[in-house]
Formats: C-alpha cells, structure tokens, sequence
C-alpha cells in the first residue's frame, strides 16, 4: 500500500518512506538518494517544510554524492526555518554556518529528527 500511495505523490506517504529508506529499517533497504528525491518531491510539490528539511541535511552532510550545492541547501533550510520546523535554525547555525565538517551519522534519522 505505501507504494502506491508514493506512485500517487501522497505527502505523507513520501515522507514515511523516505524515513525508511534513509534509515534501511523496518525490512527496507538503506537507499540516501532515492530518500532524497523523495524528500524533495515531497517539499516541491506539498511544500512540505519537515521534507525540505531533512532534504538539505541529507544534502549538507553529503549522504548521497554530488548532491551537496549550497544554494539548494539554503533554499531548503530557509523554508524550513521560515514554516518553524524544530531544529532547522539550530541545525543552519551549528552545521552549515559555522563550517562544521564532522559528518552527522545518527544510529536513526527518525529518532535524531523527532529529538530536535
């Protein structure tokens, strides 16, 4: 069901699995780069703002290569920052302005989000 549900864009189905796939739990396999275009398609077209800030974590601390651009992680954590996701400002202040580099690698993404 949750595949179908993602074939049909429902947001929430593509943000649960995204969580999922970026995580490689609950029988799913860990795959950064599809969570990511999922995350992405979730904020483009639900503008979705939890989406678009998991999206440019994802993008900031390079899980997938060659997808770390400056100017679309900005643009997603602003959003994010802008709709008050908890811990996007903290995040952007901590992570991407201060020119933090120690790679952020939660034991699970979906607990590291709830907890900020």
């Amino acid at each position: 069901i949750l595949i179908k549900l993602v074939r049909q864009s429902y947001d929430s189905a593509l943000y649960d699995y995204g969580l999922y796939l970026l995580d490689g739990n609950n029988g799913f396999v860990k795959n950064e780069f599809l969570a990511l275009n999922l995350f992405e398609e979730s904020f483009e077209v639900h503008a979705n703002a939890q989406s678009a800030f998991i999206a440019a974590v994802i993008r900031n601390e390079s899980l997938v290569p060659g997808t770390k651009k400056t100017h679309r992680i900005g643009e997603l954590l602003a959003f994010a920052i802008l709709k008050n996701i908890k811990g996007a400002k903290r995040y952007q202040e901590q992570r991407v302005n201060s020119g933090h580099w120690k790679i952020l690698r939660p034991d699970s993404w979906k607990d590291w989000l709830s907890n900020q």
